[in-house]
This record gives C-alpha cells, sequence and structure tokens, in this order.
C-alpha cells in the first residue's frame, strides 16, 4: 500500500497554516509536527519529545513555508502545558467551536489536532481494501483515544496502557507497558 493512500479526512494546507500561525503567535515556544498518513514532518532543527516518541517518528525536516502548505492527517503540539492551554484557547475559539477542526490531548504535554471527521477505522478499512485483504484480519496497538475506531475494525487490538478505560474496553488485550519490545512480541 502506497504510503499516501493512508490517511484519514484531512486538514487542508489553508486550515494548517491558519492552526499553525495562530498557535505560533499565542506561544512561539510550541513545537509543532504535522503528520500525512504515516509520514511525519517537524522544522529544522526538532528534537522529538519523550512525550511524542510512543505517538510518532520525524521522517522529514521541512521549512515553515512546505511544512504548512499541504493537507495533512494530524498535528501534534508539543509544550509544557501552560504554554499549551494559550494555545488551545485560540484554537478553541477560533476552528473547534465551529466544528472545523477536533482536539484530542494525548498527554499533558501534547495536543493533536485533526479534522472532525478523521476516523483512523475508516482509514483501515480502506488500507485492507485497497490491500485486498478481508476484513478484521488486520492487527493494530492503539494508544489514543482517537484508536477507537482501529479497535473496533480489527481482528486484533492491544491497547497501551495510558489509553482510556472505555476505549481500552474494546481492545482484545491491554498491554502491561508501552515498550517497543513488549508490544512487538505481543504482535
Amino acid at each position: 500500500v502506497h504510503r499516501e493512500a493512508i490517511r484519514t479526512e484531512a486538514l487542508s494546507g489553508e486550515r494548517i497554516t491558519g492552526v499553525a500561525m495562530a498557535v505560533r503567535t499565542s506561544d512561539s515556544q510550541v513545537q509543532i509536527v504535522v503528520e500525512r498518513g504515516v509520514q511525519v514532518s517537524a522544522e529544522p532543527n526538532f528534537v522529538l519529545p519523550e512525550a511524542l516518541r510512543t505517538l510518532t517518528s520525524i521522517d522529514d525536516m521541512l521549512e515553515h513555508a512546505a511544512l504548512f502548505a499541504r493537507p495533512a492527517t494530524r498535528l501534534l503540539l508539543h509544550a509544557p502545558q501552560r504554554r499549551l492551554d494559550r494555545a488551545l484557547e485560540v484554537i478553541r475559539d477560533t476552528w473547534w467551536r465551529e466544528q472545523i477542526v477536533a482536539i484530542h490531548q494525548h498527554a499533558p504535554d501534547v495536543i493533536a489536532v485533526t479534522a472532525p471527521s478523521a476516523d483512523r477505522g475508516v482509514a483501515l478499512q480502506r488500507i485492507e481494501s485497497m490491500a485486498g485483504m478481508q476484513r478484521r484480519n488486520s492487527i493494530v496497538v492503539a494508544s489514543s483515544a482517537h484508536d477507537g475506531g482501529l479497535l473496533e475494525f480489527a481482528g486484533v487490538g492491544f491497547g497501551l496502557p495510558s489509553l482510556d478505560a472505555r476505549i481500552a474496553a474494546q481492545a482484545t488485550s491491554v498491554l502491561a507497558s508501552d515498550d517497543p519490545v513488549e508490544i512487538a512480541e505481543a504482535v
């Protein structure tokens, strides 16, 4: 399956630019990571913080204009909670209240901004279809509330220990830790 085919509903380049500029204006210290399908990009000199390592890894370092110009699956914002609070206020007032974006808090210092209709379960079904797989033959690992759709449509679903109890209830099994070796052994 081609990497670009693995996407859910995307935020437009215009929306990404608007959110990113608003976040930068509210607090220039908030770090922004852009996810396009399974490709993840960040600004030059970005160091992936520990809080994001279980969510993603960086594929490309791009200059500001290239980073925000194209549609993307989600923006990950990372900063201490008090800094994120300012950015969240702007995002909520400008886009969230109008249901233009959805906001997901993965950790106290990590916020994801997605299209309100983004659903990873739908994306999983598209991937299975394109790969010619039978439904429910996939194995998935869920790390956030945003992964509920994955667990619903996968054949086997593992939840990480930080997963919300309502979402974890859908998992085949909840792992004892988010250690990559344990995840690999479970899969």
